[in-house]
């Protein structure tokens, strides 16, 4: 039934919260399980600002934002790899990816682009004003995407 099944991760214990659910479909269905950590950099775009009040030349501000970019990739390059190990010992197939971009919006064209059959994803548990102001990726992805969508709450 599920051949291609997305988990999409942070790096939080929130998100890793459906890791479980997800090993145990993809062994069940002798599925590939992709790991997708999607994130954006333009927050880190705000270091160029210090070259507009002229805090940083143009071409300092655009080195320190490569570098932070290049380390920021790194880390979450290690992270995935240590999951996948973890996962591959327990005979799942995996792959993983980093994606660059709102998380919402890259899962969901990941998902598309993959041939993904099921996400499956956590959820902070968030409510009220807070989910309001805050968001949810995971209510952007159900509402953004035809693919079924398992949402798993920690604890």
């Amino acid at each position: 039934m599920y051949k291609q099944i997305l988990l999409p991760l942070d790096g939080s214990d929130v998100a890793e919260s459906a890791l479980a659910t997800a090993q145990a479909m993809a062994l069940a269905f002798n599925a590939r399980l992709h790991l997708l950590q999607a994130f954006s950099y333009s927050d880190q775009f705000a270091l160029m600002r210090g070259a507009e009040y002229g805090a940083l030349g143009a071409d300092s501000s655009q080195k320190l934002l490569d570098e932070v970019i290049a380390a920021q990739t790194a880390q979450v390059e290690e992270y995935l790899g240590r999951v996948t190990a973890r996962l591959e010992a327990a005979g799942v197939a995996v792959v993983s990816a980093v994606e660059d971009g709102p998380p919402a919006e890259k899962i969901v064209e990941y998902a598309q682009a993959q041939d993904i059959d099921l996400i499956v994803m956590s959820t902070h548990g968030r409510g009220g004003v807070r989910r309001f102001l805050v968001g949810s990726v995971t209510d952007r992805v159900i509402r953004s995407t035809d693919r079924p969508v398992l949402v798993v709450h920690p604890g």
